[in-house]
């Protein structure tokens, strides 16, 4: 049976996977020769920490720039992914964050600047640092699907209106149902388009704007993200999905770990585990 690790402090979230034979995993430490037919939930920069240790996980994602190839009519808003050293100064309102990580000291957040570029040097990363540039949209209804094989496996509302998943009292809109399954049908619209190509295991979420079309607000890594209140099964499902041991998807690899923003981040410690 191929372990399955949840690297997390958080015991409630290790909690949701331990019916599913999942251990909790402080993230302390690595073993090499384990690693590569484990299965993974982690943090991008605890990826990145086991790269540096020579540890590179067979993990799957959309990519930094699937955003910016998906058809517009899906998205809503122009959206481009550059290096830092391309933002320029001279605009007056934007939706600005990091593709494909998380970073507490800098979240994702709409800018109204016209010193647009040098804001984010205040960061300090790197000019290769990716960034990723939208028009604003005004989301009032936000779902997260977890994705297994183009099957909508999961679904949690995780934001509406000033409510936020994790607030005490959950919004109560007699509407609720039906906007989740508007979300959830623009989702398979999605998935069944052709033209929109995606890894076997991801998640996407999307959002009902302010005029009531649903649209993409972004695809994450299936094996870092949030399940929020999804169906366990599901995010198991499409947690496993996202693991290429078979090395059969090489043109989704998950290739952030050489992110400058992870420049501090240590290596980890190898270890040979137990059996």
């Amino acid at each position: 049976m191929t372990e399955f690790r949840i690297i997390t402090h958080r015991n409630w979230l290790a909690d949701v996977f331990k019916a599913f034979g999942a251990v909790q995993d402080f993230g302390f430490d690595i073993d090499p020769v384990s690693a590569l037919d484990t299965y993974w939930w982690a943090p991008g920069a605890w990826v990145a920490s086991a790269h540096k240790a020579g540890v590179t996980l067979p993990l799957l994602s959309c990519g930094p720039y699937w955003l910016d190839r998906l058809p517009a009519r899906y998205l809503g808003r122009p959206v481009r992914t550059m290096p830092l050293s391309e933002l320029s100064n001279g605009v007056d309102l934007a939706f600005v964050k990091l593709p494909e990580a998380k970073v507490d000291s800098c979240p994702a957040r709409v800018y109204d600047s016209g010193r647009l570029v040098d804001t984010w040097r205040q960061f300090g990363f790197p000019d290769d640092t990716l960034v990723q540039l939208q028009g604003v949209v005004d989301f009032v209804t936000e779902a997260r699907f977890f994705i297994a094989y183009g099957e909508i496996l999961a679904s949690s509302l995780y934001r509406h209106r000033d409510w936020v998943w994790g607030a005490p009292e959950p919004p109560v809109d007699p509407l609720y149902e039906n906007k989740m399954r508007k979300m959830e049908r623009f989702a398979r619209t999605v998935l069944d388009d052709p033209e929109v190509t995606y890894p076997p295991g991801f998640v996407l979420d999307i959002g009902i704007t302010s005029d009531g079309n649903p649209k993409v607000i972004e695809a994450n890594a299936a094996w870092s993200s949030g399940p929020y209140d999804c169906e366990p099964a599901g995010v198991v499902a499409a947690i496993k999905a996202s693991h290429d041991h078979e090395g059969q998807h090489s043109e989704w690899l998950w290739r952030n770990h050489t992110n400058p923003i992870w420049a501090h981040a240590g290596a980890l410690k190898t270890i040979a585990r137990s059996a």
